[in-house]
């Protein structure tokens, strides 16, 4: 009697294969996410931040951190933004976070400020 081992055996074998494949793909996003942030990489208390963060979770995360910011209302219905300022040793980092609609549109590092 013949058995048909080499086409298990294959089925293992491409299985495996995927599903690495879609691992390599999500930490492959995950990354890009990061590398997007880069510019943040330096400020620790900034971690967890992302384009696709509501706008109560950040201001949860702002809360929990006891991060300083400034709030600023648009003249745009649904837009907000906000400017947190991080001390530095030599100088203070500004970030600007922009939300519209209650989400995330935008996160840029500002020039940064003198210490005060």
């Amino acid at each position: 009697m013949k058995t048909f081992l080499p086409i298990p055996i294959l089925a293992l074998f491409l299985l495996a294969a995927s599903s690495q494949c879609f691992a390599l793909e999500e930490k492959t996003e995950e990354q890009s996410r990061a590398a997007a942030l880069g510019f943040l990489a330096d400020l620790p208390e900034l971690k967890g931040v992302s384009l696709q963060m509501p706008e109560k979770a950040f201001l949860k995360l702002m809360d929990q951190r006891k991060l300083r910011y400034e709030r600023e209302r648009s003249d745009r219905k649904g837009e907000v933004s906000y400017y947190v300022r991080i001390p530095g040793k030599e100088r203070d980092a500004n970030v600007y976070f922009g939300f519209r609609d209650g989400m995330c549109s935008g996160i840029q590092r500002l020039q940064p400020g003198p210490r005060k």
